[in-house]
C-alpha cells in the first residue's frame, strides 16, 4: 500500500500516535520502529510506480511513508515513550496504595500477595510477594477487599523463600563452575593448539535442512584464540 504523494501529511501527537494518510482517509497508530529497510514487496511496487525505494522508510515493517516524515515520526516515538512512562509510573502508584489497603486487611502472620492465575480444575493459584517470591496455593482464597491481593501465610512464604535462596546459589555455583571450566578449556586449546570441547547436545532438526534427517549431533568447542564455534554433524 502506498500513499498519494500529492495528499502526504503526517502529523504527531502527545499520546505518541502519528497520523497518515491512506486510501480510506487519515489514519493513526502507535509506531513501535523506524526502519530503512523495506520489505520485498514494498520495494517492488515503488520499483512499479516508478518511484525510489531509497526515499521512503518503513514503519512497524507494514506501512510505508516518505522520509521527509521521518523526524515527525521520532518526535511521536519520544511523545510515546514519555506516555508511557506516566502510564507505568501511575499504575505503579495505584498498585502500591492497593497493596498499602491488602497490608491492612491481611490477618496477622500473613503477607499479602497479588494473583498471578488460577487453575480451577486444579484448584490452585499462583501468588507473588512484594520482593518477587512466588507461592501457589488455593485458588479458593478470599480477595483483600476489592486490592486484587490475598493473604498467604508467613511460614509457607518464607519456605519458599528459603527454596528461592537455594536456587540461585545453585545457580551461581553452576554458572562459576562453567567459567572456570571454560577458561581452563581455553588454556588447554592454547597450549596444544587444538579446539576443546565445551558440551554437547543433539538438535531437534536437520541444520542442512535435509528432508531425509531428523537430527544434528552438536558440539560446542573453545579455538586456540578463545573464540567458541559450533559444529554440527549430520545423523546421515
Amino acid at each position: 500500500m502506498i500513499y498519494s504523494d500529492e495528499k502526504y501529511v503526517v502529523e504527531s501527537f502527545p499520546s505518541g500516535q502519528i497520523s497518515y494518510p491512506t486510501p480510506r482517509g487519515a489514519e493513526r497508530r502507535f509506531p513501535e520502529y523506524i526502519t530503512a529497510s523495506l520489505p520485498p514487496f514494498f520495494v517492488k511496487m515503488l520499483k512499479d510506480m516508478g518511484k525510489n525505494p531509497e526515499a521512503y522508510f518503513c514503519v512497524d515493517g507494514s506501512v510505508i511513508l516518505r522520509i521527509e516524515a521521518k523526524p515527525v515520526i521520532e518526535d511521536a516515538l519520544a511523545n510515546r515513550k514519555l506516555a508511557k512512562q506516566k502510564e507505568e509510573a501511575e499504575a505503579a502508584a495505584r498498585k502500591a496504595a492497593r497493596r498499602l489497603e491488602a497490608q491492612a486487611l491481611a490477618p496477622a502472620g500473613s503477607e499479602p500477595c497479588e494473583l498471578q492465575w488460577a487453575n480451577g480444575d486444579l484448584c490452585s493459584a499462583k501468588y507473588i510477594t512484594s520482593d518477587g517470591v512466588e507461592v501457589i496455593d488455593s485458588d479458593l482464597l478470599p480477595e483483600l477487599g476489592k486490592t486484587g491481593f490475598y493473604a498467604i501465610s508467613g511460614e509457607k512464604i518464607e519456605a519458599e523463600r528459603a527454596k528461592q535462596k537455594q536456587a540461585q546459589a545453585a545457580d551461581q555455583a553452576a554458572q562459576a563452575a562453567a567459567e572456570q571450566a571454560l577458561q581452563a578449556a581455553t588454556t588447554q586449546a592454547r597450549e596444544t593448539k587444538t579446539p576443546q570441547p565445551l558440551r554437547t547436545w543433539v538438535t531437534d532438526r536437520c541444520m542442512r535442512h535435509q528432508t531425509d534427517c531428523c537430527f544434528d549431533h552438536a558440539v560446542e568447542s573453545v579455538h586456540p584464540d578463545g573464540t567458541i564455534h559450533t559444529k554440527f554433524t549430520c545423523c546421515h
